[in-house]
């Protein structure tokens, strides 16, 4: 045993086992070469909503803009009509028209007075 003092403690019999740190660093690393890029997967494009006549579950929650969860809901509920082919589930593309035409308009409040309004 070596009189140098080690941060490491004592092995206790036991080898210790060798890291990155035991090995000798080489005189200077050869530049390594950088990353091919990844090029970039493209969403399928959602279909177009004029001709549609089915979507999968994926595009309806993207055609959407909801969650699983409120999708299988709906389904539930009757709201949205499904059908399946094979293990797939496609949405019906007139049943998600019917659906958003059966939702209460929006309002908005722009916080602006209208003119001749008492503040």
């Amino acid at each position: 045993m070596s009189d140098k003092p080690t941060l490491l403690g004592p092995t206790r019999g036991r080898a210790r086992r060798p890291d990155a740190c035991d090995a000798p660093a080489p005189e200077h690393d050869p530049p390594k070469p950088a990353p091919a890029p990844v090029p970039r997967q493209r969403r399928r494009p959602l279909p177009c909503a004029a001709t549609a006549i089915g979507m999968t579950v994926d595009d309806t929650l993207a055609a959407l803009g909801i969650g699983r969860t409120t999708l299988y809901a709906l389904l539930a509920e009757g709201r949205l009509q499904a059908v399946k082919i094979g293990t797939r589930t496609v949405i019906l593309a007139d049943s998600v028209r019917r659906y958003l035409a059966e939702l209460p308009t929006a309002t908005f409040r722009t916080g602006l007075r209208r003119p001749g309004t008492a503040p």
